[in-house]
């Protein structure tokens, strides 16, 4: 006899357990495992059916597959080898809505669709106001100087040297300003208030005083216009020769020295040494505007020249037997200065009639070309005003 607690019968001994998957009444019992065989999904797998979706813009067909342009926007999925069709779901895009995206703000950038190239577009910026556009001021031509510096502007302005254009610190005191814009308005140059940095950027770096401006080039004279412009002043010619002078501001402070002493011109070569430049004008003080510069392409050739128009060619170097004390310098003359290394080429010293050199009583053996010049014109001076002295 079976014993009741194996029985199958409701029996109150054991509650009998409940089975989820027992035969319902009046249908089959479902299947536990496998594929469903209706066309949709049955809630008994405890979770909700996945959504239909096609394949998107940058997926192709496979098999069993077909292809859609976009996300949710196909015929949805075909049925695949064991498996069964879901249902086909169509919806169309709303303006400005991308597949798999939200809807696009107003102006905001909408990515294409893929095509041919995998480069994205490139949003291009917007355009500024024109008043926002800086203001570009024209470059300096090559073909023009910059003078900077109160003085060589101011003596520009005075000799009446062509500017085209002038540029002036805001904070310049009234006296200055007042008399550079009154030239300027006299001339018709136009000029322009502008700050520190715009001058520091224009002047690369270099002392302005607030003041600068372009102008035309600093012509070259010949140097038979120095002899022409002594003899209808009625005076003896002095002249000065450069050789191998490539520091500017040797050469601006020979220019000062030479205004300031009474030469009546320059002459430097054109290799080998430094040309008219803005640093020139600025070391002169303005000197340029009033100092007539030659520029020869043959020293020892001009040398030869100016002999056979009566002049004497007395060089100055520390290897000259006479002092410049000793040699005479009422006649015409033309002073020969070297470099500030080399000091007289080899050449040039042949050519020289007299070789004459500054005593040194100090520790130094050398002086600066611009300062040795300067000693050599006071000498002169003093020797051609003692010989008037007397006449007069």
């Amino acid at each position: 006899m079976m014993d009741k607690k194996y029985s199958k019968s409701k029996d109150p001994v054991r509650a009998q357990r409940s089975d989820k998957f027992a035969k319902p009444a009046g249908g089959e019992r479902p299947q536990r495992f496998g594929k469903p065989t209706g066309s949709e999904k049955p809630a008994a797998y405890g979770r909700p059916a996945p959504a239909d979706r096609s394949a998107g813009p940058s997926k192709y067909a496979g098999p069993g597959k077909a292809a859609a342009p976009g996300k949710y926007a196909g015929t949805g999925k075909s049925a695949g080898p064991g498996r069964t069709a879901g249902p086909e779901r169509e919806r169309k895009a709303a303006p400005g809505f991308t597949a798999g995206r939200k809807p696009a703000a107003p102006g905001a950038y909408v990515k294409e669709p893929f095509k041919d190239s995998f480069k994205a577009p490139v949003k291009a910026p917007a355009a500024l106001p024109a008043a926002a556009l800086p203001a570009q001021e024209p470059e300096v031509s090559a073909t023009r100087d910059l003078i900077y510096g109160r003085n060589p502007v101011m003596e520009a302005l005075r000799h009446g040297r062509p500017i085209t254009r002038l540029w002036l610190l805001e904070d310049t005191k009234e006296s200055v300003a007042g008399e550079i814009v009154g030239r300027c308005r006299e001339a018709g140059i136009p000029f322009k208030f502008v700050d520190k940095v715009f001058l520091d950027r224009l002047t690369e770096g270099a002392l302005h005083q607030g003041l600068a401006a372009q102008a035309g080039a600093k012509n070259y004279v010949e140097w038979e216009t120095m002899l022409e412009a002594a003899a209808s002043k009625g005076e003896t010619p002095l002249l000065i020769i450069l050789d191998q002078v490539e520091d500017p501001y040797n050469l601006g402070a020979v220019l000062r020295s030479a205004d300031a002493l009474g030469a009546h011109g320059v002459i430097i070569p054109k290799h080998r040494a430094v040309p008219l430049t803005a640093g020139v004008g600025r070391s002169s003080a303005g000197a340029v505007e009033y100092v007539p510069v030659a520029r020869v392409t043959n020293l020892t050739q001009t040398i030869e020249k100016l002999k056979k128009e009566g002049l004497w060619i007395i060089g100055a170097t520390a290897e000259g037997k006479q002092t410049i004390y000793e040699a005479d310098w009422t006649g015409p003359v033309a002073i020969v200065m070297g470099g500030e290394d080399k000091g007289l080429s080899r050449l040039v010293a042949t050519q020289c009639d007299i070789l004459v050199s500054i005593p040194m009583s100090g520790h130094v053996n050398s002086l600066n070309v611009s300062a040795a010049a300067a000693i050599v014109l006071s000498e002169t001076v003093r020797q051609r005003r003692a010989k008037i002295q007397p006449q007069a």
